[in-house]
């Protein structure tokens, strides 16, 4: 739908971030994968192109998915933040326009939240990274 997009998938448990990924490269995105909080913020130090962060909010490691979301919107406050959590009280701190996802969730779900992330934010009103 949106060639050449990048989602960043930040997922400690490999089988759901491959699954998640999987899902998405199938629809047409290209995918940069983080286990940890670290990682997906090294990723944004590198200044790799991301255009929307799906994010698991609890990551092993020091970062949360609420820091990575933090970075990101504080060096690139456009870029959509998707977060999922299998805790239905972490979605109490969402970062402001973001979207959460209780888990399970289904990869379909997230698939079409990201294409209607990447249609408003690339409508026109400007764009991510």
């Amino acid at each position: 739908m949106y060639p050449d997009l990048v989602v960043l998938i930040v997922e400690d448990e490999a089988l759901l971030r491959y699954s998640m990924a999987h899902a998405l490269r199938v629809d047409g995105w290209l995918i940069l994968e983080a286990s940890s909080g670290e990682e997906a913020v090294a990723f944004l130090k590198a200044d790799e192109k991301i255009d929307i962060v799906f994010t698991d909010i609890t990551l092993g490691g020091v970062l949360t998915g609420w820091d990575v979301a933090d970075a990101y919107r504080l060096a690139r406050s456009e870029i959509p933040i998707i977060y999922t959590s299998g805790n239905a009280n972490d979605q109490s701190r969402q970062v402001k326009d973001s979207q959460f996802f209780q888990k399970p969730y289904d990869p379909d779900a997230i698939v079409r939240a990201c294409n209607a992330s990447a249609s408003q934010a690339y409508s026109g009103t400007g764009g991510a990274h």
